[in-house]
């Protein structure tokens, strides 16, 4: 099922949540929402479910105007952040429930019910769970569970709003991967809500990056990532350094002063010398901060201007360096991307 939204705006009051959205989404696909809070993410997940209806624009689902369907007529299945499973009904029943309280012209037969509700707990792990009841659950289990139901009913379209933001960050870990793993296997059309960077780039196909109403770019985690179409996607995505610059025949410099320029460097794009580099462009710094736990070393310093500046490295190159805390250095960027402060556009990436 394929998901088309055209010119969708939506505002409450004087606050407007959409302006003007568009997106495609390709049958099939797992596409990430991703964006900071009051961005519009929600809003657009309620309105393609129908639980919100936009002021302007369409939704359509395979070329068909479904905007002023009902939910039930649309045939989503929704996965809410605090799961909203039934606490006197057993894993069993709630999975059933959907196909349960079908009209009876529709309803399976019991047989049906039973066999399908089986699928759906070896698909998440949990057919040994079957007659638990959900305060006997992990947070981890409900969450599947809670997946489980909207599947249920075999719906056209998964949309899923926060789903793993209750959650702790090892469960979300492993959620999220299985949830890539169950996306793989079912192929549903399906959208999931998230303020989480990591989690979007680790289980989407696409990610729509959206910022005050509006989608700033959308494409795949690689893409979105290393090729940013605006300012905010740049420093929205992972660790990032900001500073002023100036662009020379084509060389970009780094420095204190205000311009019309910002750079972005990523932390593993800086690197750390003890002496004077050939590079024309680098900065003196002075070390504040090193965490050597885990593969990379991160090294917090100040800027001889007195900016704030995040290195990684590799422990090699650490042991290499046998850098230490309060000691004078080079700063060197290896990569960067220079955009226009008043537009957000890029400019060079050198």
């Amino acid at each position: 099922m394929s998901i088309n939204v055209r010119g969708v705006t939506k505002a409450f009051g004087d606050f407007v949540a959409l302006d003007n959205v568009d997106l495609e989404i390709p049958a099939g696909k797992l596409v990430a929402l991703l964006g900071p809070s009051g961005s519009g993410k929600t809003t657009l997940l309620r309105i393609i479910a129908g639980l919100e209806f936009a002021d302007a624009g369409t939704i359509a689902f395979d070329g068909a105007d479904i905007s002023q369907r009902s939910p039930g007529e649309r045939q989503v299945g929704f996965v809410f952040q605090h799961y909203a499973l039934f606490r006197h009904m057993t894993v069993f029943e709630n999975i059933a429930f959907g196909l349960r309280v079908r009209p009876r012209s529709s309803r399976p037969s019991e047989e049906r019910i039973r066999a399908k509700v089986e699928e759906l707990l070896r698909l998440i792990q949990l057919r040994n769970q079957a007659s638990r009841y959900p305060s006997q659950l992990s947070g981890g289990q409900r969450q599947r569970v809670a997946l489980a139901r909207a599947l249920a009913v075999e719906p056209s379209v998964l949309l899923l709003d926060e789903p793993f933001g209750a959650l702790d960050a090892k469960v979300r870990l492993e959620l999220r991967r299985w949830l890539r793993n169950l996306h793989d296997e079912v192929h549903i059309t399906s959208i999931f809500v998230t303020h989480d960077q990591e989690e979007a780039l680790e289980v989407a196909d696409h990610v729509a990056v959206m910022n005050r109403g509006k989608i700033e770019q959308i494409g795949a985690p690689d893409d979105v990532y290393n090729h940013p179409a605006t300012s905010f996607v740049f420093n929205f995505l992972g660790s990032v350094n900001l500073f002023h610059g100036r662009i020379e025949e084509g060389t970009t410099y780094i420095h204190q002063t205000a311009t019309d320029h910002l750079v972005f460097v990523r932390p593993h794009s800086l690197e750390i010398s003890r002496r004077l580099p050939d590079h024309p462009n680098h900065f003196r710094a002075t070390t504040k901060h090193i965490n050597a736990a885990g593969p990379l070393v991160k090294v917090e310093a100040v800027t001889e201007w007195g900016a704030p500046v995040q290195v990684e490295m590799s422990q090699e190159r650490f042991r290499d360096l046998s850098l230490i805390k309060g000691e004078e250095v080079f700063v060197v960027p290896t990569e960067l991307a220079v955009f226009r402060s008043s537009e957000g556009t890029p400019v060079a990436r050198a």
